[in-house]
């Protein structure tokens, strides 16, 4: 039941609808070891959480063989929005140069549902 409760907060947490912050309190209010300092485990489960988004796009990327500056993968590293990450996750599926996770236009060849 916890583990459908987690998925349920993370799906709202992607569809933009919990903010990461709100997240990481609940989860640290509903961890037992986060008892004594919740704010501390909040603050240390959001700054791993945008790490693995982080992680994920430039993992993404470098699998498709999109090349990448310096400068885009710190930037991506350092990005403190989690609803940032989450899209350009969504768009280095589809992406062939790095400025398309910015733009967020398609890829030729590739469809956008319309």
């Amino acid at each position: 039941m916890a583990g459908d409760f987690r998925f349920g907060l993370e799906d709202l947490r992607q569809r933009g609808v919990i903010p990461l912050e709100d997240l990481a309190r609940v989860r640290a209010c509903t961890a037992g070891e986060a008892e004594e300092h919740p704010a501390q485990w909040g603050a240390g489960f959001a700054a791993g959480y945008r790490s693995a988004w982080a992680a994920a796009v430039l993992r993404v990327l470098d699998t498709r063989g999109v090349e990448f500056s310096k400068e885009f993968h710190r930037g991506v590293n350092l990005c403190p929005d989690a609803d940032v990450l989450t899209r350009f996750l969504d768009r280095a599926v589809t992406a062939t140069h790095q400025t398309d996770l910015v733009t967020g236009e398609s890829s030729p060849g590739s469809s956008d549902g319309s």
